[in-house]
């Protein structure tokens, strides 16, 4: 709950650019939001492997990296 909580609080920061400061560029904003929003996406993955065991479930948040990536890949096709 707190990283949807904290998606939705950076993705209200960056609209218009109200909460940064001058020196934030949006692409280091949009690429901090992706990784951001990635946490809580990975952690609705994991938690079907938490009920077959706990290294499994370890083992799971790997999946944090591709998570990322598909983020920024569909942030990229939405641009287009």
């Amino acid at each position: 709950m707190v990283g949807i909580a904290g998606a939705w609080g950076w993705s209200y920061a960056i609209k218009n650019h109200r909460l940064l400061l001058p020196e934030v560029t949006e692409q280091y904003a949009y690429r901090l939001r992706d990784r951001i929003l990635a946490e809580p996406i990975s952690a609705i993955i994991t938690i079907p492997f938490a009920f077959v065991g706990p290294i499994l479930w370890e083992v799971s948040w790997l999946t944090y990296p591709l998570v990322v990536w598909l983020v920024r890949r569909r942030r990229r096709a939405k641009k287009v």
